[in-house]
């Protein structure tokens, strides 16, 4: 197989996601209508059938699209199969560091950006009000309003003791 990629590397296609009963023989009736066919390779597990997927290797680049055109997502022993490129471990691996460097760099971008930036959201009291409610919380302002009450009420509670405390201790003579 590694000798046809070097051949045709142009012209090689994974086939993914096939039923494990597919042959070597289905998969050249259905890619044969796309062009002529070198080779077709698929993987099989001893016991299961095939493994799933496999690999088909074209006389040329244009069969490749066609197949890849007109087969992709065909289904195949009541099974959707996923047609793509063929790509050494090695471009793979690559794809992978070069996807990983954009994430990061997206990420280090979105957090850089708008670093500093006002946000102004229009309405924001009325719908922190209709969440709290709806969430059986109280609006700020009625949180407010019981706190000094609570407030009101020792204050009036230690002036009280303070009258007291001055009434009993005025009513106790001085030895």
């Amino acid at each position: 197989m590694a000798l046809l990629n070097c051949c045709y590397p142009m012209a090689s296609l994974y086939v993914n996601d096939f039923h494990p009963d597919v042959t070597e023989a289905m998969l050249f009736e259905k890619f044969s209508l796309a062009g002529p066919i070198v080779s077709i390779r698929v993987l099989v597990c001893d016991e299961n059938g095939s493994k799933g997927y496999g690999f088909v290797h074209f006389e040329t680049g244009e069969a490749v699209e066609r197949a890849i055109e007109k087969l992709n997502g065909m289904l195949l022993n009541d099974c959707k199969v996923f047609i793509g490129h063929f790509k050494s471990c090695k471009e793979r691996e690559k794809g992978e560091r070069q996807t990983e460097r954009r994430f990061e760099q997206m990420k280090q971008d979105g957090t850089t950006r708008y670093q500093g930036v006002n946000l102004y959201v229009p309405h924001m009291m009325a719908s922190q009000t209709m969440a709290s409610q709806a969430l059986g919380l109280q609006s700020p302002e009625s949180l407010r309003s019981e706190v000094n009450e609570a407030v009101a009420v020792l204050q009036a509670h230690w002036v009280n003791k303070a009258a007291q405390h001055s009434v009993t201790s005025a009513a106790v003579p001085a030895v």
